[in-house]
């Protein structure tokens, strides 16, 4: 046998398997719920005003800034545990040293 037999036999029992599950009921009835809500074409779209994008560029900067503060907020808090638990372990060794 060659070398690659583990990989048809695998391949071809996917296969047979996906063949099977497409057959199946529940198969069909999911298929056939997402084409209904793929083709639903009730979606109204609202043109936003200058304004509204405007409070909408606003929003999403003041978010951002948020969003930074707490990145270095967290980045500073990391650093002092870090710095607290090596200067633990630095005196705790230099006490049993001495």
């Amino acid at each position: 046998m060659s070398g690659g037999a583990g990989h048809i036999a695998d391949m071809i029992a996917r296969i047979r398997e996906n063949e099977e599950m497409r057959k199946s009921r529940k198969y069909r009835k999911a298929k056939q719920n997402y084409h209904k809500i793929l083709h639903k074409t009730d979606v109204s779209y609202h043109e936003a005003t200058p304004e509204e994008l405007e409070k909408l560029r606003k929003k999403i900067k003041k978010q951002h800034i948020i969003d930074d503060w707490k990145i270095v907020f967290k980045l500073f808090l990391s650093l002092i545990i870090t710095i607290t638990i090596f200067l633990g372990i630095y005196f705790l060794i230099n006490k049993r040293i001495n």
